[in-house]
């Protein structure tokens, strides 16, 4: 069962690693066609019946940061602006 828990563990940060990889490239506006990995992901997790929303690492912020992206029917039940600002 360990061995299991193990392989399970080294295969979910492989993963984890690839996908973070693909949220935070630099990508050059010649090479726009890098984002259809991310937003492949992005639908997978997306169209999930369970799923709301994602929460991906902030480029701008040096991934110091999070973006988090919200099925629109979602945020509009659940959310609502108190305030915006520049």
């Amino acid at each position: 069962m360990r061995e299991t828990l193990g392989l399970d563990f080294n295969k979910n940060l492989l993963i984890d690693n690839f996908i973070t990889e693909q949220f935070t490239q630099i990508v050059n506006k010649e090479e726009d066609w890098k984002y259809k990995i991310s937003i492949a992901i992005t639908r997978f997790f997306i169209e999930a019946p369970r799923v709301v929303g994602i929460i991906y690492p902030s480029i701008a912020a040096n991934s110091k940061g999070v973006n988090f992206a919200f099925k629109p029917e979602y945020a509009d039940s659940a959310f609502q602006i108190d305030s915006a600002g520049i």
